[in-house]
């Protein structure tokens, strides 16, 4: 080992972590290294040098103390602090330290500090959703944590359930209404007769307009026959407003979106066509994919047994488990293409399967995937051999392996 560069230190400090490291200088410097990234990220220059230096244990504030001052002075870190400042590493190297003079005590001097003048400029980091290439898969721009609620939101629920059921809340106190005839309070008699008569008169509704009631009973039935939003805009075609809405819904939203459709919901198998074609459509573009992949897999869920029993739906659902065979290949690189089909196709199907089948069907390909990735075959060689294994296990299997074989075909 050699050394790179040498400076005269007065003290060090590391973050908790161990990823950034300031050092102050005997000329008055101090200097922020991120460590990893073997990059200065910060620069300044005080009037009085560092002697000590400390993060806290968040890294979120520096504290120094100074030569002729007997104060410790507290640093907020502007990269937590500033949403602007948030990725430090992908900023340009200070060129020249910030001068800030020794802070003050008031706050009038920390606004005449010249260190807000001397910051550098920050630089617009654009961020943008939508796919750079057709080759490239982009992610969306929702928090991780909101994806992982929606695909295990039963999870959440069980987590988040009360240990003890609600106490009931004890009797409250009961009060008469009471009345004032100037000073002096009375209990408030009930209506009478003709005073409820007279209320009867002034809420009955003028003949031939309908009540507010029926007019609101009707919308609900209009609203109903026309089915969800998301039902809507699914029959409609306009699978990128229906993308919108489902993102813009809660976990529970979300789930009541997709479980609303097909036959089982008093809607029709249409409802399911569009849904497989709804996926397709954004698969093939390559965008939000963390969501996508999170709504198909509880769209399957939800309605695996509907479509394997409708033979266009399969057709669909084969078409939409090319699409993502071929993006699974295309993101893997140097991956066995055979293999990766076999895995996509085989989740894609057992989710179609219901009932005893699809323990035994599991099992079954995971014993195919483990031989497939274990011991390649070659292209070419040793057919007949492969030919006569294969014989030679269906009949070891007996009936059990027929009624394997039945459920494939299925």
């Amino acid at each position: 080992m050699s050394v790179v560069r040498s400076f005269d230190c007065g003290d060090i400090s590391f973050t908790s972590d161990g990823r950034w490291l300031a050092a102050s200088l005997r000329d008055g410097g101090l200097r922020i290294f991120d460590l990893p990234a073997a990059r200065c990220i910060d620069s300044f220059v005080f009037s009085q040098p560092a002697l000590g230096l400390c993060f806290s244990q968040s890294g979120a504030f520096l504290m120094t103390t100074h030569a002729k001052n007997n104060a410790i002075q507290v640093w907020a870190n502007k990269f937590l602090f500033d949403p602007s400042l948030a990725a430090p590493l992908l900023r340009p190297e200070p060129e020249a330290p910030i001068n800030i003079e020794e802070p003050g005590c008031s706050a009038e001097e920390d606004e005449a500090a010249p260190a807000e003048e001397a910051e550098a400029k920050t630089a617009e980091l654009a961020s943008s959703t939508e796919p750079l290439e057709t080759s490239l898969l982009t992610l969306s721009d929702v928090p991780p944590a909101k994806v992982l609620a929606t695909l295990h939101l039963d999870l959440v629920k069980e987590r988040n359930k009360l240990a003890e059921p609600p106490k009931p809340l004890p009797n409250a106190p009961f009060f008469l209404p009471t009345a004032h005839e100037g000073v002096t309070p009375r209990f408030a008699a009930p209506l009478g007769e003709e005073e409820g008569a007279e209320g009867e008169a002034k809420g009955k509704e003028l003949p031939g307009r309908p009540s507010l009631l029926e007019t609101l009973q009707a919308e609900a039935k209009n609203e109903l026959s026309e089915g969800l939003p998301f039902q809507r805009l699914l029959r409609k075609r306009l699978f990128d407003k229906a993308l919108q809405h489902l993102k813009a819904q809660t976990p529970s939203g979300v789930h009541l979106a997709i479980e609303e459709l097909g036959p089982l919901a008093n809607g029709d198998v249409d409802e399911l066509r569009a849904g497989l074609e709804f996926f397709q459509h954004h698969m093939s573009k390559s965008h939000f994919a963390d969501e996508v992949q999170a709504y198909l897999s509880l769209f399957l869920s939800a309605h695996g047994e509907e479509i394997a029993a409708a033979e266009d739906l399969r057709s669909l659902c084969a078409q939409l488990g090319a699409t993502q065979v071929s993006e699974s290949a295309m993101l893997s690189g140097n991956a066995d293409a055979d293999a990766i089909a076999m895995v996509q196709g085989a989740t894609v199907e057992v989710e179609l399967l219901a009932g005893e089948a699809e323990e035994a069907y599991w099992e079954e390909t995971n014993r195919k995937l483990k031989e497939a990735w274990e011991n390649p075959k070659p292209k070419g060689k040793d057919k007949g051999k492969d030919k006569g294994k294969g014989k030679g296990k269906g009949k070891g299997k007996g009936k059990k392996g027929g009624k394997h074989k039945h459920k494939d075909e299925d």
